[in-house]
């Protein structure tokens, strides 16, 4: 994981100045040191198609349909409340 990227992407709280594997390594190296335990998790990313443009995966684990409409639902209006800051 690239720390210097991190530090410079939370002071700017710019996400987009760190790749998408340093986010799940640092997510991983958090639940490996016990300091946050999920019960559950949606990961949602893009993916650049030559032919088709942007396409969206995801993957989840300990959801059924609706709470990972709430999960999400929870994450929109909490990524919404940050950006009005």
């Amino acid at each position: 994981m690239d720390e210097l990227a991190k530090k410079r992407a939370d002071k700017a709280a710019d996400s987009r100045l760190w790749s998408p594997q340093d986010a799940l390594e640092d997510l991983l190296a958090e639940i490996r040191a016990g300091r946050i335990k999920p019960t559950s998790l949606a990961i949602h990313y893009w993916e650049g198609m030559p032919e088709s443009g942007l396409e969206h995966h995801y993957s989840a684990a300990g959801l059924t349909y609706p709470s990972h409409i709430a999960l999400l639902t929870v994450g929109l209006d909490r990524v919404v409340q940050d950006w009005k800051k």
